[in-house]
């Protein structure tokens, strides 16, 4: 029983850790990455039962003259076509790019929740899994 319990509280931890790395993967290119125009080439618009998600992917010219595209959950009023600056790792700007900055914190939002709620759901079932 021990074992799973221990299984439990590891895939608990599993989520805040993606998102914890996915903030500070943030952080570092806003910091040190380069930075390219992108473009919102496309909207999708997922319906669920009590909201609407939407669902944007951008594309850029990297430094070394790929065409990058990535999707990031950004605010709703961006439409296809909208132009804005990405940062990224030249290293990795597919796993790193982001529209993340001052003025767009958006990007930062939804992983900063997801690090706030799976880590206190994690510590609120830490001391029952090892009980």
């Amino acid at each position: 029983m021990t074992e799973i319990a221990a299984a439990g509280a590891i895939s608990l931890w599993v989520l805040p850790a993606y998102f914890l790395h996915r903030l500070l993967t943030i952080f570092r290119v806003m910091r040190y990455g380069l930075k390219a125009e992108a473009e919102c080439v496309e909207v999708q618009i997922s319906s669920g039962r009590d909201d609407t998600t939407y669902h944007h992917v951008f594309e850029f010219d990297a430094a070394d003259g790929r065409r990058i595209r990535f999707s990031e959950d950004v605010a709703q009023g961006i439409q296809r076509g909208y132009r804005t600056v990405v940062h990224y790792d030249p290293a990795n700007p597919e796993r790193t790019a982001t529209i993340a900055s001052r003025d767009d914190i958006a990007p930062i939002l939804l992983p900063a929740f997801g690090l706030l709620v799976g880590g206190a759901v994690w510590i609120a079932f830490l001391p029952a899994a090892f009980s």
